[in-house]
């Protein structure tokens, strides 16, 4: 299943990857291109594009780091909600089963101190959400793949 995942001609979908696609690939290198929308009290929809780079390190050991290259929110301004989104990636397979260990920095516009107690309760939220949904639509992946 280490092997699906790095192989795969496509990528897993997710709940708030409106779009996505393989843009260039070589070897166990991708530019990928996904839009993705945000959603709390306000919607944020960006056009992303990110370096990605698998590497096996065994048949059942692999790692991947997935680094924006560019990030454009759609629709006007950019607010600043999100600068960076980087992801760093480990695929162990253990018997039929495949644990992923995965690290996820997102940066954004620093939060004026008189909003945090309201903010940053939302921003911790859609950070454990959108990881939520990732890692639900990996598993949903990898088991359609069985």
């Amino acid at each position: 299943m280490v092997d699906t995942l790095v192989s795969s001609p496509r990528l897993p979908p997710a709940n708030e990857v409106i779009e996505s696609r393989i843009l260039v690939r070589q070897g166990d290198t991708l530019k990928t291109y996904m839009k993705l929308t945000r959603h709390v009290l306000i919607t944020a929809t960006y056009d992303t594009e990110h370096d990605v780079r698998y590497e096996r390190l065994s048949p059942e050991l692999a790692t991947s780091r997935s680094v924006s290259t560019r990030i454009q929110e759609i629709g006007g301004d950019d607010r600043g909600f999100m600068w960076r989104l980087n992801s760093y990636w480990r695929y162990q397979q253990a018997g039929h089963d495949v644990r992923i260990d995965v690290h996820s920095l997102t940066l954004s516009r620093r939060v004026p101190w008189a909003l945090r107690p309201f903010a940053m309760p939302i921003v911790e939220r859609i950070g454990r959400e959108s990881m939520r949904s990732t890692l639900t639509a990996i598993a949903r992946f990898l088991t359609a793949g069985r």
